[in-house]
């Protein structure tokens, strides 16, 4: 965090982040079986995220509650389906990025070291998959870390 006001900062932050989803499907082929099958899985994603973000304090003394928002960029580190263990990062841009808001509690563990936690809205500007039609992606996460105060 670097304050340039008692109730303004701004703050960079190094996120290592689960995404994915449950439920889809995996087409199982088979040479010896022209029938094409399906199976369930999950979708694990692991990305090393850096927001940038505007935040304002809501309490003095730049202590408790505050709300933030600012752009991010994440980097696929793997990509994998559950049921068969599968790599799957190929079919994945290595680049995501968008948007991200939200608001949090820090609690003071000395006067520049903070722990924090947080809610976090993530509007994805750029499309999941490669060669796929861009969209906008909405994505919450609850985080928890150290914050260090910069003067």
């Amino acid at each position: 965090d670097y304050y340039f006001s008692d109730d303004w900062s701004i703050k960079a932050k190094c996120m290592y982040e689960t995404k994915g989803w449950d439920n889809d499907l995996i087409q199982i082929s088979d040479e010896s079986d022209p029938v094409v099958r399906y199976e369930s899985t999950n979708i694990r994603l692991n990305y090393i995220t850096i927001p940038v973000m505007i935040a304002f304090h809501i309490y003095e003394n730049r202590t408790n509650g505050y709300v933030n928002a600012g752009p991010y960029i994440g980097f696929l580190k793997n990509a994998k389906e559950t049921r068969f263990n599968t790599d799957i990062k190929d079919n994945f841009d290595k680049v995501d990025g968008g948007i991200s808001y939200g608001f949090g509690g820090k609690f003071p563990v000395s006067n520049k070291f903070k722990f924090f936690v947080e809610y976090d809205v993530q509007l994805g500007l750029t499309g999941m998959f490669r060669n796929e039609n861009r969209y906008i992606s909405v994505r919450h996460a609850v985080n928890a870390g150290i914050n260090f105060l910069l003067y």
